[in-house]
């Protein structure tokens, strides 16, 4: 499926992404830092091509521990050098395990501390990227770009999930209806995966939808608007109406779209008819809907989906960029779960690299 974009596709900057994996840099800013005492051990690490489930296996391995005692506040990349926190649930003497976990090749650790609950999904204040596009193509009009970032930076971009989250050709979203069809068994954080990608995928579509159909730009009776300072979320009723189209235009108010399931707050009207039929061309609903009795519920996931509310669009915080030896240097932060490759396809039209 096409994801359009918020801005015009003509005259982007063509060059290569993640030629190399330092041109791809990643480090995660934490909501809190580690207290220094407690059962879990916090480490700092910096990862070089591989995968934070490698890390995790790692970890695991090296400390004689479940994959499950290994927490970490998000995935990132596997192609890039990318510097996160994870935890480990263990009391004893930690130099043995540390000195097993850097036998491998492809991480350092940063630092060690303790602290004394375990790291989760989205502990995470933000993620602040360093990227380099190289292999640049044609002549790179810097008037355009300074204008495409100056909108982005302003106006935001699609807060799409990236590729990477579907698998090859999408293939953790086949996996994952088949998961809640139960022609299908997995565990832990391969369950969770799964399950997360086919809500990703019904996200996508409705935001897609929405960019193409009404827009993202107004709000309307039915809306769920998220705080941008709190994070909560609210039902645009019709007495609200108003009042939220101000604070939207303030930047205080948000837009946001479904990460479906029993739990998640329910748009009305004209919204709710727009992501059910987007959930419908994956093949999945929720609650209970007259006429959807043949689609696959999301409840099946049990509590891994358990549903969510994500912003539609999102600003990209500090946005610059820089010429850099015949290549373009890309700074930014972005909140928790954001991608950075659905941000720069604002700015770049990029030939093919590692996948």
């Amino acid at each position: 499926m096409e994801l359009p974009l918020l801005c015009e596709t003509e005259g982007r900057v063509r060059g290569r992404l993640k030629g190399r994996p330092e041109h791809f840099i990643v480090e995660e800013i934490p909501a809190y830092l580690p207290s220094g005492e407690g059962e879990h051990l916090f480490l700092q690490v910096r990862k070089t091509d591989c995968t934070t489930e490698d890390v995790v296996w790692m970890l695991a391995d090296a400390f004689h521990v479940d994959s499950r005692d290994v927490g970490m506040a998000g995935l990132k990349d596997r192609y890039a050098v990318a510097t996160q926190w994870l935890s480990v649930l263990f009391r004893g003497d930690e130099s043995r395990g540390l000195q097993s976990f850097e036998s491998n090749g492809g991480v350092e650790v940063l630092q060690v501390t303790r602290h004394s609950n375990k790291l989760r999904t989205s502990h995470l204040k933000e993620n602040r990227f360093d990227i380099v596009l190289d292999a640049l193509q044609g002549e790179v009009d810097e008037e355009a770009l300074a204008r495409r970032v100056e909108r982005l930076s302003t106006v935001g971009f699609p807060n799409y999930f990236g590729s990477q989250r579907f698998g090859f050709d999408g293939a953790n979203v086949t996996q994952g209806l088949r998961v809640l069809a139960g022609r299908f068994r997995a565990k832990g954080r391969k369950r969770r995966l799964l399950i997360s990608a086919v809500q990703s995928a019904v996200f996508n579509c409705v935001l897609a939808e929405r960019l193409v159909g009404d827009g993202v730009d107004c709000v309307q009776v039915g809306d769920v608007l998220q705080r941008v300072e709190s994070g909560g979320c609210f039902l645009c009723t019709e007495d609200a109406l108003a009042d939220a189209r101000r604070r939207f235009e303030l930047g205080e108010l948000v837009l946001t779209g479904p990460i479906p399931g029993e739990k998640m707050l329910s748009t009305e009207g004209r919204p709710l008819e727009l992501e059910r039929a987007a959930a419908r061309q994956i093949g999945v609903t929720w609650g209970r809907v007259e006429g959807d009795e043949g689609l696959l519920p999301m409840e099946a996931g049990g509590k891994l989906a358990n549903g969510s509310r994500r912003p539609l669009v999102v600003r990209p915080r500090g946005l610059g960029y820089q010429r850099i030896e015949g290549k373009l240097r890309f700074r930014f932060g972005l909140p928790p779960g954001c991608y950075a490759t659905e941000l720069l396809r604002g700015m770049v039209e990029p030939s093919p690299g590692p996948s």
